[in-house]
């Protein structure tokens, strides 16, 4: 469930951030971390902060469980969801940022 995935991201860090993203919904602690909500999946472009390196990972929103790397970008441009149709949610981390990681037994 999405819910259990939210609550494991300390996104009491974060706040909308639309002017960030080209679509879907963006939450985000700016050169921390950034999490967007995509109801139909697709590509979206971010404006990062920084030089930093980010890890990015995406989330089925129908099966939380259903996690996969998306490597590591120092620039948000035509980051896209998997093939596979639905709602996706991507979950960008500032690599060394002092975050909580998001939970591996949801």
């Amino acid at each position: 469930m999405i819910r259990d995935f939210i609550e494991s991201v300390p996104f009491y860090r974060m706040s909308p951030q639309q002017d960030l993203v080209t679509a879907g919904f963006c939450l985000a602690q700016p050169g921390e971390q950034y999490l967007i909500y995509l109801p139909t999946g697709g590509s979206v472009d971010v404006r990062l902060e920084g030089k930093s390196k980010y890890e990015v990972t995406w989330i089925n929103a129908r099966n939380t469980k259903d996690r996969r790397p998306g490597g590591t970008i120092s620039q948000g441009q035509g980051l896209s969801s998997p093939a596979e149709a639905g709602d996706w949610v991507v979950y960008i981390k500032r690599m060394g940022a002092s975050t909580e990681r998001v939970k591996e037994d949801l």
